[in-house]
């Protein structure tokens, strides 16, 4: 997997993804939810929601903003407000 190095910006966010079986995923400003068939985080470009199979996270560093995680990855998708919204009731009622 391609290695990324930190340039001191942190406006950034960048999902560097190897075979839809690992990832490295920067700008995150927060992990809402981790489980191995969902993950759903806050990034610097929004919120983003990732779905799969036997998701496992091998690195977090909030402080840097780096998430790195290897599984299955059957999709990746920006959450409008909206979404999000749909999106936690769905969950909630699950």
């Amino acid at each position: 997997m391609e290695k990324v190095q930190s340039t001191g910006n942190s406006d950034g966010h960048k999902l560097i993804m190897d075979a839809r079986k690992e990832a490295k995923i920067t700008g995150v400003e927060k992990v809402i939810s981790f489980e191995p068939d969902l993950v759903y985080l806050l990034t610097k470009a929004g919120k983003m929601k990732l779905t799969g199979k036997d998701m496992h996270m091998t690195n977090l560093d909030i402080d840097k903003g780096v998430l790195d995680m290897n599984g299955k990855v059957d999709c990746i998708c920006y959450m409008t407000d909206k979404e999000d919204r749909t999106f936690s009731l769905k969950r909630l009622f699950k």
